[in-house]
């Protein structure tokens, strides 16, 4: 449980999930207004095949499912000022991409999710975009950071600030992945660009664009 806690408090995606409204009153202030830009953005993205990816194409409604469910913490608001319906397509890309990197998918994590859902506590609880990137991040953990690594990145702490032991340390793979990433063992910013670069996009309706224009943050 304290796993799921820290994962759920520090693994926020901030390029797509910003968080609620500071109170109730901003959230009621909002609404109409985030109601409006739904309808906005809707207007934007014309009906039928958005893009083609991997030969197969990707519909209006294949993205708009992808919002509800991986972005769901992002309002309207937010969406527009991240790039809008491209925003949500490169999302939709990185998410597989990122999957199949370390040999899964959206039916495997979806279902991994569930069963987290049984016993996570609700305060803490990940939502699905959140869930995919701690997914994707252990993943990477296990199977790119040898023992060797793993005691080189013990040994980055300094003696006097260690607060655990090297067998809590390393089984606790969000401070490794955080860890790695400090020391540049694992660079998250590039691996999700040059993914995003291979992967086989072809634009129709929308104008996908050729280099990723935001990282998700690990």
């Amino acid at each position: 449980m304290k796993k799921n806690i820290l994962v759920g408090a520090s693994l926020v995606l901030a390029a797509s999930i910003l968080g609620a409204c500071s109170n109730n009153g901003e959230a009621a202030t909002n609404k109409s207004e985030d109601n409006k830009q739904t309808a906005q953005a809707e207007l934007h993205m014309q009906k039928g095949v958005q893009f083609v990816y991997n030969g197969k194409g990707v519909t209006d409604k294949d993205l708009e499912n992808h919002r509800k469910e991986f972005l769901s913490g992002t309002t309207d608001k937010e969406l527009k000022k991240l790039g809008g319906d491209n925003y949500v397509a490169e999302n939709y890309v990185l998410k597989n991409e990122l999957l199949k990197y370390v040999g899964s998918n959206t039916d495997e994590v979806l279902k991994a999710y569930d069963k987290y859902s049984e016993t996570a506590n609700k305060a803490y609880k990940m939502n699905k975009g959140q869930y995919v990137i701690a997914f994707v991040s252990d993943k990477i953990v296990e199977e790119e950071l040898t023992p060797d690594k793993v005691k080189k990145l013990y040994e980055t702490i300094p003696k006097e600030k260690r607060t655990m032991s090297f067998e809590v340390f390393k089984s606790n793979k969000y401070l490794l992945f955080q860890l790695a990433a400090r020391e540049g063992l694992i660079n998250p910013d590039k691996l999700q660009k040059d993914l995003y670069k291979k992967a086989g996009i072809e634009s129709k309706s929308l104008k996908m664009n050729k280099d990723l224009k935001g990282v998700i943050p690990m």
